[in-house]
């Protein structure tokens, strides 16, 4: 059976609205926690207000919570999914998402189908037109230029491959001296260091994002998805 480990990667976003509980929920109601494809999965918090953290324990999910910036914090989820050599993969979300219906299950059918044997990032959700297109075509997977690579809200990798690239980021990761922004950018360079062209992205994405309060300031982003009731078909 294929494992999977899972980290959500968050921090309060007050006064803004948080979409935490809200991901948690979609995850619920996606069959996340009574997959058996799961593993393990715990929050990963940037050191937010106590209330916040309180709040966070409260679901009964395990909380990793301590002073980080952006970079450490994001650094510190691959780190986690990449450290239980029971899983298969390991995967970090963002805080604000909701999924296709049975997600674990699809999305382990598509990775057996997409996966490749050297270090690679598999993508779950994208703001690019070209996945539409790709799915209305009948494809499965977009070729996703490391060049174009933003967004960070729902990647896959084989664990020992997280390992890898938690060790490649290491305790204090930044991008051009930036820690507060800039995580994607940053694992631009990641697949650019170990010649990778192509991310694999899945078609349509498998995700959406619903934070129209960004945390960070930035502009607000969907997905061309399948929504709740899609269902990956695998190729004959």
């Amino acid at each position: 059976m294929v494992k999977l480990v899972i980290a959500i990667k968050t921090k309060d976003r007050s006064p803004n609205k948080n979409y935490v509980r809200d991901t948690l929920a979609n995850l619920e109601r996606a069959g996340v926690m009574d997959s058996p494809h799961l593993l393990d999965l715990g929050i990963v918090d940037s050191g937010s207000r106590p209330a916040f953290v309180k709040d966070l324990r409260a679901t009964d999910w395990p909380v990793d919570s301590a002073v980080r910036t952006l970079h450490q914090n994001a650094a510190r989820c691959i780190e986690a999914v990449g450290a239980d050599k029971r899983a298969d993969y390991g995967m970090v979300l963002e805080d604000d998402l909701d999924f296709c219906d049975r997600f674990l299950e699809q999305v382990v059918a598509w990775l057996e189908d997409h996966e490749v044997d050297y270090p690679q990032m598999y993508v779950l959700g994208a703001n690019f037109d070209q996945i539409r297109r790709v799915a209305e075509m009948g494809g499965q997977a977009w070729a996703y230029p490391v060049t174009a690579f933003y967004g960070a809200q729902a990647l896959v990798w084989k664990r020992q491959h997280a390992a890898q690239l938690a060790g490649w980021l290491g305790p204090d990761p930044q991008y051009n001296g930036v820690t507060d922004h800039g995580h994607d950018l940053l694992l631009q360079q990641w697949g650019k260091s170990i010649q990778l062209t192509h991310f694999v992205a899945s078609a349509p994405c498998m995700v959406q994002h619903i934070g129209n309060e960004s945390g960070i300031g930035n502009r607000f982003f969907q997905f061309p998805w399948g929504g709740r009731d899609w269902e990956y078909r695998r190729a004959a």
